[in-house]
């Protein structure tokens, strides 16, 4: 069976480049060929936000940071993911060349949310494809809630799908009030093992840093000053910052130019994770390092994560919450967490790659 992915894989962004990587290694996994479609639209290089007046003066500021970062991005891409030779920059490209495949699949992560470029965006829907057979897998709206004119939008983009899944069970309610039917499942990133991820790291970071605590892609506020302060203290270590050109905290070292792969080297050596994003709180439990998630904006994917995993308490949104920060997250506690990313493993097998198996065998 030959697949084809639409997803968010270019952006200069770890999660986003490690989902797509995910995906389509548990597709090949189960036998089946899989290929990115290398779509690079404009918006991708302002990390898939309209372009303002910031963009240029970050261009401009950060070049040389910026050339370096999407050199570590391109060779990412070019070295982890198998994709479509050409690279596609709009709509009118992809509908041209009238790729096929037995299956195009849309997702994972924040295709569908339509405060985002890539929301408002008929490709990462499939509209390209004609009499074609269109799944997502994991896709997510990123939000609970959307203005009448997005759920039209989406609705008129969405029912054409044969089989919807979706990250957030908020998801499934949003569709579901527009008469969309979909399955919840998780995102890819847990869809392979943690050995197979380590067996990408470079393991250069974390020797060179020694005990260190990283912060990723957080914004700066006096709480995130003091969860950093406490946990430098406890642990008597570096504080590394990644996720910015510019310094939100108190930090020893400010990474402007690391990869997927780095990222994950990263968290993998870390005493302690400080994370703002979905994607670093998923690795931090893969590989079972300590975290918790200080949130700047749009928690609904974490806080759903963390209900998940009993962790509600990593969740920190105010002073009172850091007490937290003086435990570790227990042997046992892990251990659940593996059990239900098994289960999620499991799920996602019942309802999607058993339903592309029987879709191969019916075609036989």
């Amino acid at each position: 069976m030959k697949t084809k992915t639409i997803t968010v894989h270019a952006l200069d962004n770890c999660g986003s480049g490690l989902q797509a990587y995910a995906l389509q290694q548990a597709l090949i996994q189960h036998g089946i060929e899989n290929e990115i479609i290398d779509y690079r639209p404009w918006y991708i290089y302002n990390n898939g936000r309209p372009l303002d007046w910031k963009f240029f003066v970050k261009r401009i500021l950060y070049r040389k940071a910026l050339k370096r970062r999407w050199e570590i991005y391109n060779k990412f891409i070019s070295d982890s993911l198998i994709t479509t030779e050409k690279i596609y920059k709009n709509y009118e490209e992809l509908y041209a060349d009238n790729l096929k495949a037995d299956f195009f699949i849309a997702g994972s992560d924040q295709i569908w949310n339509s405060y985002f470029e890539c929301g408002k965006d008929p490709v990462y829907y499939l509209a390209f494809t004609e009499n074609q057979r269109k799944i997502s897998y994991a896709a997510s709206l990123g939000r609970t809630s959307f203005d009448s004119n997005k759920m039209k939008f989406m609705k008129k983009n969405v029912e054409s799908f044969e089989m919807v899944t979706v990250r957030e069970k908020s998801a499934c309610m949003v569709l579901s009030s527009i008469g969309i039917h979909s399955e919840q499942v998780c995102d890819p990133t847990f869809l392979i093992s943690a050995e197979q991820y380590r067996k990408n790291e470079h393991k250069v970071l974390d020797e060179k840093f020694g005990k260190y605590i990283l912060v990723y892609l957080t914004e700066a506020s006096k709480l995130l000053d003091k969860v950093v302060e406490k946990l430098r203290n406890r642990y008597q270590a570096k504080v590394v910052y990644v996720g910015s050109f510019r310094n939100r905290c108190k930090c020893d070292v400010n990474l402007t130019d690391i990869g997927p792969w780095e990222f994950l080297d990263l968290i993998d050596g870390a005493s302690y994770v400080i994370a703002g994003s979905f994607h670093a709180s998923v690795f931090s439990s893969i590989l079972k390092r300590n975290f918790a998630v200080v949130p700047y904006e749009n928690n609904i994917r974490m806080e759903e994560l963390l209900s998940a995993f009993e962790l509600q308490d990593h969740f920190i949104r105010n002073e009172s919450d850091m007490k937290i920060l003086d435990l570790d997250i227990t042997q046992e506690q892990f251990a659940r967490i593996e059990a239900i990313i098994e289960s999620w493993k499991n799920h996602a097998e019942d309802v999607f790659f058993d339903y592309l198996k029987k879709m191969e065998e019916h075609n036989e």
